[in-house]
C-alpha cells in the first residue's frame, strides 16, 4: 500500500476512536471544536486528571536565577527561572533540581542541588532553590544591541546578604538622658537619617522621643488620646505606598495576658522643634485577639501592602498574626507560628521590603535573626519560613530595640538602661 494511503487510512481510524470516545464520555472536549493541541514540550496541568490538587511554591534565591527543573508525577516537568507558584499539581513527590548558571563570566552553583517535596491534595508545599550569594553584588552583562534588556530585573543580589556580609559593629553613643530609662521601640526618621525615634517601655511616661546617633535627646512629643498602657514597639509607614512620613506605636504589651484589646496609633512624623508639643493629628485601631488575650513585643508594616504583623511573645513559640490598616476595631487574623524562636522582643523590616529582622530576648549568643525577601512575599509568610541565618551579637547586648539603616548598610540596636550603647551593625 502507498504511503500516502497509510497516512489516509490512519487519520481515518483517529477519528473514529475519536467519535466513539465522545460517544461514550459527551462532555469530553473533541478535536475540531476549537480547541488546539498543547504545543510540544508544554505540560498540561493535572487539574484537569483529578479534582485532588495542591501547590507547590519554589522559591528562587540568590545571585542568579533560572535553570530550576521540577518533576514530578506523570511525567511532570518544568523549568522555572523565578520564584514561581505551581497550582493544580497531582498528589506526589515532587523533585527539585537547582543547577548551576554564569553570571559575568563566573559560574555560580546552588546551596543545594537537589530537594524533594511532598504535595498533598489541598494544601500548598514550599520549597527554596538557593544560590550561593557572592561577597559583593554581580552586575549583569549589558544586552546586545539586537537584544532588549529584561523587563523585570531580578532584585536579588543589589545588596549583599547579611548572611554573607562581615558585619562590624561600632559604638555610636550611649543613652545618659533620665527621661529614657529603658527603650523598648525604635525607628529609624525618614525626614533625617540620623535621627532615631525611641520610646519608652511600661511603667514610664508614654511619649515619643527624637535622639540622634549619639544619644541626644532632640525633642520629646506625646500623643492625645493615648496615655499608652504598654508601648512596645515602634514602625515607620512603608516607603513603597508613600506612607514613610507617618510613625506606629504599637501599645501591644500584656504580661498579665488579661488586656481585652490592644492599640496601635498612626501618627505624622513630627518636626523636632519644641519639646512637650503634643500630636493632634492621630489615627488609632482597636485590635483584639481571636483567641484569649496574649503578650506582644513586635510590630512591623508590610512595605508591600501597608498591613501591620504582630509577633506575641512566649517562651517557645511566637505567633504571626495581621491586619489591613483601618483606623477603628478589628479582629486579628492569626497567619501561622515561628516554633523555637524563643521570646520575640523586636523586628524589622528593611524601607525596600527585601530583608526582615527578629530580635529575640537576651541569653542566647544569637539574638537576631534575618530573612532574605527578594521575592517580595508577604511579611507574614516570608516568617513562616526558617530564617536565612542568625546573627551573631558580639556585644551581647540587652536590647529590646532594633531597627535597618535607611541607608541600606545595615541595623542598629539601642539597649535598656541609663549609660547603655547605640550599636551599628554595618556589613
Amino acid at each position: 500500500m502507498p504511503k500516502t494511503s497509510v497516512q489516509t487510512l490512519g487519520g481515518a481510524a483517529l477519528w473514529v476512536i475519536v467519535v466513539v470516545l465522545s460517544l461514550l464520555a459527551p462532555n469530553a472536549p473533541a478535536v475540531g471544536h476549537g480547541l488546539s493541541p498543547a504545543p510540544a514540550g508544554s505540560v498540561v496541568s493535572p487539574a484537569s486528571h483529578s479534582g485532588e490538587t495542591g501547590q507547590l511554591r519554589v522559591r528562587v534565591r540568590g545571585v542568579a536565577s533560572g535553570r530550576v527543573i521540577v518533576r514530578g508525577p506523570q511525567r511532570y516537568k518544568r523549568l522555572l527561572h523565578r520564584t514561581k507558584l505551581l497550582r493544580g499539581l497531582r498528589p506526589g513527590n515532587y523533585r527539585i533540581r537547582t543547577r548551576r548558571v554564569e553570571v559575568s563570566g563566573a559560574w555560580v552553583r546552588p546551596a543545594r542541588s537537589t530537594r524533594l517535596r511532598r504535595v498533598k491534595s489541598g494544601m500548598r508545599a514550599r520549597v527554596t532553590a538557593r544560590y550561593l550569594q557572592l561577597n559583593r553584588p554581580v552586575q549583569a552583562p549589558a544586552p546586545l544591541p539586537s537584544q532588549s534588556p529584561d523587563p523585570t530585573p531580578d532584585p536579588v543580589g543589589e545588596t549583599v546578604s547579611l548572611c554573607d556580609a562581615t558585619i562590624v559593629p561600632a559604638e555610636l553613643g550611649r543613652i545618659d538622658d533620665s527621661r529614657l530609662p529603658e527603650i523598648s521601640g525604635m525607628t529609624v526618621s525618614a525626614a533625617d537619617a540620623d535621627r532615631l525615634w525611641v520610646h519608652n517601655d511600661r511603667n514610664n511616661p508614654a511619649r515619643l522621643t527624637a535622639i540622634d546617633r549619639s544619644g541626644r535627646v532632640q525633642a520629646q512629643f506625646s500623643i492625645r488620646g493615648a496615655p499608652g498602657t504598654d508601648w512596645e514597639d515602634l514602625a515607620a509607614g512603608s516607603a513603597l505606598l508613600d506612607d514613610s512620613d507617618h510613625l506606629y506605636v504599637a501599645d501591644i504589651g500584656d504580661n498579665g495576658a488579661d488586656r481585652d484589646f490592644i492599640t496601635v496609633h498612626r501618627v505624622p512624623e513630627p518636626r523636632v522643634g519644641v519639646t512637650g508639643s503634643t500630636i493632634e493629628d492621630v489615627e488609632t485601631m482597636t485590635l483584639r485577639y481571636p483567641g484569649r488575650s496574649l503578650d506582644a513585643e513586635a510590630l512591623l508594616i508590610d512595605p508591600q501592602t501597608g498591613d501591620l504583623v504582630i509577633l506575641t511573645r512566649a517562651e517557645h513559640t511566637a505567633l504571626i498574626f495581621s491586619s489591613a490598616w483601618a483606623p477603628g476595631e478589628a479582629t486579628l487574623t492569626l497567619r501561622g507560628e515561628i516554633a523555637h524562636v524563643g521570646p520575640v522582643t523586636a523586628a524589622d523590616v528593611s524601607a525596600d521590603g527585601t530583608e526582615l529582622l527578629l530580635r529575640r530576648s537576651p541569653g542566647s549568643k544569637h539574638t537576631t535573626l534575618y530573612w532574605r525577601n527578594a521575592a517580595a512575599e508577604p511579611v507574614w509568610e516570608r516568617l513562616l519560613e526558617p530564617a536565612d541565618c542568625r546573627l551573631p551579637d558580639p556585644s551581647a547586648s540587652m536590647s529590646e530595640a532594633i531597627a535597618f539603616a535607611r541607608d541600606g548598610s545595615g541595623y542598629l540596636t539601642v539597649d535598656e538602661g541609663l549609660g547603655r550603647p547605640i550599636t551599628a551593625y554595618r556589613r
